[in-house]
């Protein structure tokens, strides 16, 4: 018996069939053999084709609906954190960059999209609360990945 996982993935037909150790091919495949293989003298019953079949049928549009919602999810969830990004302009954040273990304090000043990510422009922040600069007297800014974005406000 087919059991779904727990989290944003969805399974489709094709998955469900072969963790049941049966694909669309081999389905097919066996509909095939089992038409070339029958009693001429007891032909298989319209009734049984025709449900063998809308089986079939079904299985494909369960595997395109399946992907179409799949498709449908990815753009919500885009959409998603790209509003709450935007949101995010002029709010203090904290956000944390797993490569370089570090945690940044600041501003957000702008949002950035590239492809399917979200990223955000921070002016890093002091212990105090005053912007950071460079040797330069520059001020830090740092784009990172709206997903790195730890908490917006409340420090």
């Amino acid at each position: 018996m087919y059991i779904a996982p727990v989290g944003n993935e969805f399974p489709t037909s094709q998955t469900m069939l072969d963790e049941m150790g049966m694909g669309k091919d081999a389905f097919l495949k066996m509909l095939i053999a089992k038409m070339k293989n029958q009693d001429p003298l007891k032909p298989m019953e319209d009734a049984d084709f025709m449900g063998q079949l809308a089986q079939f049928s079904t299985l494909e549009q369960i595997t395109q609906l399946n992907g179409t919602f799949s498709a449908y999810m990815a753009a919500q969830n885009h959409a998603s954190m790209s509003a709450g990004a935007l949101q995010s302009i002029g709010h203090q954040v904290k956000a944390y960059d797993e490569m370089y273990d570090v945690t940044i304090y600041g501003v957000v000043s702008g949002v950035k999209m590239s492809g399917d990510d979200v990223y955000v422009t921070i002016q890093a922040l002091d212990e105090n609360g005053a912007p950071k600069v460079d040797a330069d007297g520059n001020p830090v800014i740092v784009d990172m990945l709206w997903y790195q974005v730890v908490q917006v406000g409340g420090f």
